[in-house]
């Protein structure tokens, strides 16, 4: 389904502006004819910019609200704003960065106090005034924390029902506050265009929609701490025919999905598609109708939402054509590769422990805390798709990220230092979770089995990696631990103190965030077995498909193989892999879908061993300077025994009453022979005990 956008402003901006240089309002004078009124504006929607009505080709932007006569966007450079160009907002909420500023006030200066005519201008960064999009400067939001509406993925649904179903229960806060509201809304249209049938304040909502269309469902989350913030999600109402029908003229060519990089599918049509009906970027919801031995049926992990493989944004295109027949191929790309083009500043987070008072201070900063920094305040993703919260409870004494995207801004500290999953699965849902393969066996009870995979649901050649020698032989954490105004390092090397496996590297993890020197043992035990995994990679083959196998959340399934089908002999029984990527592929012959799935096994090792060090406080974390941790390894003697303590200080004696330091002389005699002629040799070797 390509959602459709609809029209709530059109006009003409009245007269070219000063500078086209960080622009953040747009006076305009002229309403199209026909037009809704500026008052359904909402925060969040999309304006094109363009050289006619409806036209987009001089640029998009952000829109923030709207009076009668001004358009409040977020600041944007490059675009040229002629006189009288078409100013078109739609009802289109994509994923934007939110870019922040500093207060740059220029000062004059006299040249010398003696000489009042001849002054200098001082440009001064005052950087108290750090403003957050735009102009939101900071006051308690570290310390009471807008909450987030989780309210369920996009949605498409047939006229035959006309109902969905939104759960905002999984809505929460990260400050202690908690929700204490609940408002449900149509954004993009008046109340008789959707109802809502019943609503409660646990979230729930039941929408009953009146004809086809496609409709937007808010929810406003307001919490304990006088916060609010509100979401926007797709409900995309279709029917067989008409204007609202699924485009028909059209083919999945694939769909693939990987926990590094998110879902993306590609897909071929031959009419249908004019850039009125798919603009750039504009918003796809791909549904299938599934059939299971004859019978129709859609199973998901959403209910309501069974019958969606994927959401996303068209990204690519490609046109063909002859004298014959013209195609044109898009690839639609979900929220992660977006996310990997949301550019930002360089940024820096730190733990304090009084009240937060800057936008780059937290109490106990979690992962939770930083994801929500990068999601609202320096992008629109809460308020676009559900931003599920990691439950990581460790504390990091600071982040850091150089300028670039807001995926390789968050990956560093996520998956570097707090070992922490993050990916968006098929529905746009962004989540982050403890690596499984690091939580103890005994706490992975919640993680769900969604499939038991045996012989007759697969087909053609099942693929499996076995590792035969170990990557890694000795395995070193060195992990931080906040404890109020200090930083503990705690080390652990797995799979001993001090003894190599017979193969393998040195692999050295340093800055993790742990709690405890139990909890670096752990880690380090965990580790070890994850990166010397037997059985790294499972190529599975599918005979049906299952939508409830997906690269994230965590999930496990299982695989039986029996012994007589291999030729090593080895055998499977439910032995749990973790879906890692899964690829949906178009056979050209008969036009049916094959589903490959790929999981690494999973794996799971004793704790390592404690690496004794000074446990004195670390300071001005995070620049905390990489220090090796080298091994250290038994030396046998190669010199003549024993080595014999002199003490030089007078009234001595050696070695009972010696002093308790030193300094001693130490040497070592002995014959050297050279050309058969011996000569006796003594060495000295000055030294201390610290």
């Amino acid at each position: 389904c390509v959602v459709p956008q609809q029209t709530i402003l059109a006009c003409k901006a009245s007269g070219s502006l000063v500078s086209n240089d960080a622009v953040t309002t747009v006076p305009y004078n002229t309403v199209t004819s026909g037009s809704a009124s500026f008052a359904r504006v909402v925060n969040g929607m999309t304006c094109y910019v363009g050289s006619g009505s409806g036209l987009g080709d001089l640029g998009m932007v952000r829109v923030k609200s709207a009076t009668a006569s001004v358009l409040n966007i977020a600041r944007v450079s490059g675009i040229n704003w002629q006189s009288n160009v078409f100013l078109t907002v739609v009802d289109d909420f994509g994923l934007w960065a939110k870019l922040p500023t500093l207060d740059l006030t220029e000062v004059n200066t006299d040249v010398n106090s003696g000489d009042t005519g001849h002054t200098t201008k001082t440009t001064v960064v005052d950087l108290t005034r750090l403003y957050m999009d735009d102009n939101i400067i900071y006051s308690n939001q570290n310390a009471n924390i807008y909450p987030v509406p989780v309210m369920g993925p996009d949605n498409a649904v047939p006229y035959t029902s006309g109902s969905v179903v939104l759960d905002g229960s999984n809505s929460y806060t990260l400050d202690g506050s908690t929700i204490n509201s609940y408002t449900w809304g149509i954004t993009n249209g008046s109340a008789a265009s959707g109802s809502v049938v019943a609503s409660g304040s646990a979230g729930v909502s039941y929408f009953l929609f009146p004809a086809p269309g496609s409709y937007i469902v808010s929810l406003t989350v307001a919490s304990t701490n006088g916060k609010s913030v509100t979401g926007h999600r797709n409900c995309y109402v279709y029917a067989e025919t008409g204007a609202y029908a699924p485009v028909d003229q059209i083919t999945l060519q694939s769909m693939s999905g990987d926990r590094d990089n998110g879902w993306k599918c590609e897909v071929k049509a031959w009419d249908g598609v004019s850039i009125p009906t798919v603009r750039d970027q504009t918003k796809v919801i791909v549904i299938s109708q599934d059939y299971y031995s004859g019978s129709a049926g859609n199973f998901g992990q959403v209910a309501g939402a069974e019958n969606v493989m994927m959401t996303g944004w068209v990204g690519e295109e490609n046109t063909k054509y002859d004298r014959e027949i013209s195609t044109v191929s898009f690839t639609i790309y979900g929220a992660a590769y977006w996310l990997k083009k949301v550019t930002g500043p360089s940024t820096f987070l730190e733990n304090v422990t009084s009240t937060p008072a800057a936008w780059t201070s937290f109490n106990n900063l979690t992962m939770d805390k930083i994801v929500h920094h990068f999601m609202y305040w320096r992008s629109t993703a809460i308020e676009i798709m559900d931003v599920y919260p990691s439950n990581n409870t460790r504390i990091i004494g600071g982040m850091s990220a150089s300028i670039g995207n807001i995926w390789d801004q968050l990956v560093e500290t996520a998956e570097t230092r707090m070992l922490t999953v993050m990916a968006v699965d098929r529905f746009g849902r962004f989540l982050t979770y403890l690596d499984p393969q690091i939580i103890p066996l005994a706490n992975r009870a919640a993680i769900p089995t969604v499939q038991a995979i045996v012989k007759d649901d697969l087909m053609d050649v099942v693929d499996i990696t076995r590792t035969v020698v170990n990557p890694v032989a000795l395995l070193e954490v060195a992990g931080l631990a906040v404890n109020g105004d200090d930083v503990l390092m705690f080390m652990a090397r797995a799979p001993g103190s001090l003894i190599y496996n017979r193969f393998g590297d040195n692999d050295v993890n340093d800055r993790l965030v742990v709690n405890t020197q139990s909890d670096a043992n752990t880690i380090a035990g965990m580790l070890l077995a994850k990166k010397n995994n037997e059985y790294g990679q499972v190529n599975l083959t599918m005979a049906q498909i299952n939508k409830m196998i997906d690269i994230a959340p965590a999930m496990y399934v299982t695989l039986t193989v029996d012994a007589a089908d291999t030729n090593r002999g080895f055998a499977f029984t439910e032995k749990k892999f973790l879906p890692t990527s899964i690829d949906y592929k178009i056979k050209e012959d008969t036009g049916s879908m094959v589903v490959e799935i790929t999981g690494e096994g999973e794996t799971s090792g004793d704790p390592g061993y404690t690496v004794q060090i000074p446990q004195e406080p670390i300071y001005n974390l995070p620049k905390v300077p990489k220090v090796p941790v080298y091994p250290i390894i038994p030396i046998t003697p190669i010199l003549p025994e024993p080595f014999l303590p002199r003490p030089i200080s007078s009234g001595s004696s050696c070695p009972n009453s010696a002093p308790a330091n030193g300094p001693y002389d130490l040497f070592v005699s002995g014959v050297m022979y050279q050309n058969d002629v011996s000569n006796s040799k003594k060495v000295n070797y000055p030294c201390t005990v610290r």
